[in-house]
């Protein structure tokens, strides 16, 4: 199951630097990125020395946290499917460029993929993605897609 997208410049494993413990989920890139990473020992030493770099740890701890705590609020309490995948979109357009014309957001992401993400089949995906082109919510081009109709997308989702 596809538990989340990272975007540039998150960080993954902060949690499990604090408690020792292993981490336990896995990362894959979809699109060419770098990435860097600090060993455990290493990072607590640093924050050891700069105390100040706390607030922000403890900020991206407690965003990390509330978008879990969303993920399973969204994926227990969507009741449909189409609910499910417009506020995939919807969080997809949170970190996507406005146009005149809609947000626009690459998505590398397959129908598969983005069924692991809320629950539904791949055949749902694709069923429903093109349900929204044909209500103009939607356009996609490619792996971009684009949201024509935000506020269209809020009433599926039932966003209030």
């Amino acid at each position: 199951m596809i538990l989340g997208v990272a975007c540039p410049g998150e960080t993954l494993g902060l949690a499990s630097a604090f408690s020792g413990s292993l981490y336990d989920l896995t990362a894959e890139t979809v699109s060419p990125c770098r990435v860097a990473s600090i060993a455990s020992a290493d990072f607590l030493e640093f924050l050891r020395h700069h105390p100040s770099a706390y607030v922000n740890v403890a900020r991206e701890l407690c965003v990390e946290r509330a978008r879990a705590c969303e993920q399973v609020r969204r994926l227990g309490l969507a009741v449909t499917a189409s609910a499910k995948l417009a506020w995939f979109l919807l969080e997809q357009c949170d970190v996507a460029p406005k146009t005149g014309g809609g947000t626009r957001r690459f998505c590398a992401l397959t129908h598969g993929e983005i069924g692991e993400c809320i629950g539904v089949s791949r055949e749902t995906v694709t069923r429903l993605l093109c349900d929204f082109r044909s209500r103009e919510l939607l356009e996609s081009r490619g792996s971009i897609l684009i949201v024509t109709d935000r506020r269209a997308l809020e009433t599926y989702a039932g966003v209030e």
